[in-house]
């Protein structure tokens, strides 16, 4: 098991993947933009994607929540069920559980940074713990034996805490996604059981919510 960096200190965290023009920084609580867009007693979290970068999370649903997103700055591009829609500053949209979504800015090169404030009906914890352990694992990359591995062990956090990412065409009705996701996921499970992945990390995850990434504790 290689040595993972300590991330648990940090409100802000930032990866870059120059291969696909990826870069996105996650702010948490107590870092000075959530403050500055946020009351201090906020548990949402904001997402920054800074002009020329192509990040988005990729096609993918969630079973137990429901989630939010606002844009603070700049535009959005949303996809929800195979429809599109242009988001401003001010616009919110709601994900409901088993809606396939994606999202990312609307114009790659021009227009402002895109901030966007993140939250869901239970804020109970866990979507921290999975950005928390998701931005990290990116992060480390290269201790973890390059991209693939990085990826293939975020796939294996994805499977347990409820991104459930879309491997087929978006063509395909949501029963024949749901089985291509569940088929490509227990593969990596298995594999990563094997390889003694987990799907949360002591070095990314504050004490006061490893029981929750534990599944101990179902609300803050």
């Amino acid at each position: 098991m290689p040595t993972l960096t300590t991330t648990i200190p940090l409100t802000s965290l930032t990866y870059t993947i120059p291969s696909l023009n990826h870069t996105i920084t996650l702010h948490l609580p107590n870092s000075s933009k959530h403050s500055a867009h946020l009351p201090p007693n906020s548990t949402h979290r904001i997402l920054e994607i800074p002009l020329g970068s192509h990040w988005q999370p990729g096609a993918h649903w969630h079973e137990e929540h429901t989630e939010y997103i606002k844009i603070l700055q700049g535009t959005a591009k949303v996809w929800i069920n195979g429809r599109v829609r242009v988001l401003g500053e001010g616009e919110e949209v709601v994900f409901e559980r088993r809606d396939v979504h994606n999202f990312c800015r609307a114009e790659i090169d021009g227009g402002e940074v895109l901030v966007v404030e993140e939250w869901t009906d239970r804020e109970d914890g866990s979507k921290q713990v999975f950005f928390r352990n998701a931005f990290s694992l990116v992060r480390d990359t290269e201790k973890l034996g390059g991209l693939l591995w990085a990826f293939l062990r975020f796939f294996y956090l994805c499977s347990y805490r409820d991104n459930l990412l879309v491997f087929g065409p978006l063509c395909l009705p949501f029963w024949a996604q749901r089985f291509v996701t569940g088929v490509v996921f227990g593969v990596v499970r298995v594999v990563g059981r094997f390889a003694g992945w987990r799907s949360w990390y002591e070095e990314y995850t504050p004490v006061r919510l490893r029981e929750v990434a534990e599944g101990r504790k179902k609300n803050l």
